[in-house]
């Protein structure tokens, strides 16, 4: 498994071990394109409920696993929420407020997050001399403390700002085509940003074993050109020290650059 899929059999034995009623394990199938293809996890994410399912010997009614599937729209997901609301003794009116009332708050979480974008992407053009680093990876492994080792703070504590790839991206840009994977959509595009702005720079979060980063990491090296970038894999037996000596030597470059 990779980085991620072993934290996540971590964080499920501990969430059993603290006597949760329920595990909550969404079934990720589709999520919404910016592409002419449809947008999906790696199998790994897909299929996480159902491996786990076998390696903890869920009892039944214990895994709450509610498809999402939001390739053809957010509602398509909705008769799975409502059902699962109905499972926990809910009614089915209830389930469905609850659904909208999720949609709305998410929705508007996503509105100020790309008006955010916006505002940091202004401030680093009009701070030229200042270095940014854009943060590109996954969300689960690029933004959460447990996966990222420490990665962001050893940026920050040289002095550089970093920005994560999802505030970012242009969802119009170019990138290569045939591109289904759905967060990955999200770093070609900010890729596409990073590459036009001077003093924004990039490092990428991957794991061993990534089997879309093994491709992807060569559209990375043929979009960016001369201009350096830093990709650090990482998994559980990854040294800290040698994180901060890439790191401190990546702005080396940068700033020799």
């Amino acid at each position: 498994y990779c980085f991620p899929a072993e934290i996540a059999h971590g964080a499920i034995r501990d969430v059993l071990d603290s006597g949760a009623d329920y595990v909550f394990l969404p079934h990720f199938r589709d999520m919404p394109t910016m592409e002419d293809v449809k947008a999906v996890t790696c199998p790994l994410t897909q299929g996480l409920p159902f491996y786990a399912r076998h390696a903890f010997g869920f009892e039944n009614g214990k895994m709450l696993k509610p498809l999402v599937a939001f390739g053809t729209g957010m509602d398509e997901s909705r008769e799975s929420f409502v059902d699962m609301a109905e499972e926990l003794g809910f009614t089915r009116e209830e389930g469905d407020r609850a659904f909208d009332a999720g949609l709305a708050h998410y929705e508007s979480f996503l509105s100020a997050y790309r008006r955010l974008g916006k505002k940091v992407l202004k401030e680093v053009e009009e701070n030229p001399e200042r270095v940014y680093i854009a943060l590109l990876g996954r969300p689960y492994n690029a933004f959460t403390r447990d996966a990222n080792m420490g990665i962001p703070r050893k940026f920050i504590s040289q002095g550089v700002t970093v920005i994560p790839f999802d505030m970012i991206f242009d969802t119009d840009a170019s990138i290569p085509p045939n591109n289904y994977w759905y967060y990955l959509q999200q770093d070609m595009k900010s890729v596409t940003q990073v590459k036009k702005i001077d003093n924004l720079y990039l490092s990428w979060i991957s794991n061993f074993s990534c089997a879309p980063d093994s491709f992807m990491l060569h559209y990375l090296r043929w979009m960016m050109g001369q201009k350096p970038y830093l990709v650090l894999e990482i998994d559980s037996h990854t040294a800290d020290a040698g994180l901060d000596t890439r790191i401190e030597a990546f702005l080396d470059i940068v700033d020799s650059y």
